[in-house]
């Protein structure tokens, strides 16, 4: 058995490239749309948004705070409200 500990709580799911992916995406589109890209179906219009080759599958339980999260860990600063119309 190993003596080292992992810590409290629940532990990461989305790790290395596929957070940094998720991360991009949000940077990209804003987080809402990310969610959308990566709940996308295959061979869909928002499914080829997202790397195929990293994240096959849809990933239909991912929430936005976790979302959140992963932006936040990668630096992503998002900023609050609507972005302001060009005039």
């Amino acid at each position: 058995m190993s003596r080292t500990k992992r810590g409290r709580g629940r532990p990461v799911k989305y790790v290395g490239n596929v957070a940094k992916h998720i991360a991009s995406l949000v940077s990209k589109h804003n987080a809402v749309n990310a969610r959308k890209i990566l709940r996308a179906r295959p061979k869909s219009k928002l499914a080829e948004k997202r790397n195929t080759d990293l994240i096959p599958k849809p990933l239909t339980k991912i929430s936005l705070p976790t979302i959140y999260k992963i932006a936040a860990a990668n630096k992503v600063v998002l900023t609050a409200g609507r972005p302001k119309k060009a005039a």
